[in-house]
């Protein structure tokens, strides 16, 4: 049987390598091994034998951190509908993080150009070996740790993973693959509480610092500067998307990050929902995350470096947490249990809506696709068929 790929994927003390096509009907996996076995021998060299042919030119090959996230899977399913070669890399921090409900490990993706790996982005040598070995076309950098909550209890380990993961993420780019796109996924939470000084949708005008944002806040600013700073001293594609509440059904949110997906959860689980200060009239818009990935897209496809983007749902799909919870209580008829708290959460925003003018005017193709109507929807339906899957198997291991 001939080899399907010659590119070993290392990691830790084990190293990952494709295995051939499998049968109809069969799951894909990943065969690991001991550091110095060879389990495919290939050709360093030939890009070609590397990472195959489509329609007769080589295919892109594009590594995104936080593969089995929420952006990062949906951004792994553009690609490859693209024809691209996946290199996914999540070690699902998010069950260490907020246990068993916020882990992703179901969200990994199964498809013939989807390869993983469960490295820590934090490891240099090992992330310098994979990106060695693959050298891909652009990178997407999803990856992070992203609850304030959480940053305020670990500020150390959140500047290491969103910020020192970063500039080592840059400097493995710098040094491996200075050409290649790197769009970082960055977050509305830099501006702080500057925002609270702007009347109407924020835009990247809004400065970055004089103001609270929490550990969380402060590190993703750090790290989207250095990103930007890459752009300007070394020239490369740097990008830095700016987005605000990211949602889907993808997304394992908990009470303390993934706002609209963990509201509509307690309504669907009948699990009481508390409200964190403002009465529950702070605001938020909501963009749905193959919205996000389409914009990721266009960044690959045509990067301007050094280039900062705010993106989010804007005024449209934007609503306050009292306005969203009687909206799944009278349209999609789901009663809650609501406690409303007057302590706010430190550093929380109490209005914030995107103005995407910058990034739509750079890439009038993008546009918004998903309502907010239709995200609820789909988050509500998500919610029912893994309720449904885990019936059937609690009855399945009952029998």
């Amino acid at each position: 049987m001939g080899k399907t790929s010659s590119c070993k994927i290392y990691h830790h003390a084990t190293y990952l390598v494709d295995i051939p096509r499998p049968a109809p009907g069969s799951s894909r996996k990943l065969v690991a091994g001991a550091v110095g076995e060879e389990a495919d021998e290939g050709h360093e060299g030939d890009r070609e034998s590397r990472v195959g042919l489509m329609g007769g030119s080589v295919m892109k090959t594009v590594l995104i951190t936080g593969s089995s996230g929420l952006v990062g899977s949906a951004s792994a399913m553009h690609f490859l509908d693209r024809g691209w070669r996946v290199m996914g890399v999540d070690n699902d921090s998010r069950g260490r993080f907020f246990g068993k409900e916020g882990s992703t490990e179901n969200n990994t993706i199964v498809h013939d150009n989807y390869h993983h790996s469960s490295v820590d982005i934090r490891h240099e040598a090992a992330m310098g070996l994979l990106m060695g070995q693959c050298k891909p076309d652009a990178i997407v950098h999803c990856a992070a740790q992203p609850a304030h909550e959480y940053s305020k209890m670990h500020p150390l380990e959140d500047f290491e993973i969103n910020t020192h993961a970063t500039v080592k993420l840059l400097e493995l780019c710098r040094n491996h693959i200075p050409e290649a796109p790197f769009i970082f996924l960055s977050s509305s939470k830099v501006y702080g509480l500057n925002v609270g000084q702007h009347a109407g949708e924020i835009d990247e005008t809004i400065p970055i610092d004089q103001a609270w944002h929490s550990p969380y806040g402060a590190n993703k600013a750090a790290a989207d500067i250095l990103v930007q700073e890459y752009g300007y001293e070394y020239g490369m594609k740097t990008v830095c998307l700016r987005p605000n509440c990211m949602t889907g059904p993808a997304h394992a949110g908990v009470e303390s990050h993934g706002f609209l997906n963990y509201l509509v959860k307690c309504a669907v689980n009948g699990d009481k929902y508390r409200i964190f200060g403002f009465g529950g009239n702070q605001v938020r818009d909501n963009i749905h995350s193959v919205d996000v990935a389409s914009a990721i897209w266009e960044c690959v496809v045509d990067p301007e470096p050094a280039s900062v983007y705010n993106i989010g749902g804007g005024p449209e799909n934007a609503t306050s947490v009292i306005g969203l919870i009687e909206r799944v209580q009278e349209k999609f008829g789901l009663p809650m249990i609501v406690e409303v708290l007057e302590e706010e959460r430190g550093a929380d925003h109490f209005i914030y809506i995107t103005d995407n003018s910058k990034f739509c005017n750079r890439y009038p193709n993008w546009k918004i696709t998903r309502t907010l109507g239709q995200m609820i929807q789909e988050i509500i339906d998500g919610q029912i068929s893994s309720k449904i899957k885990e019936n059937i198997y609690s009855h399945h291991m009952q029998v």
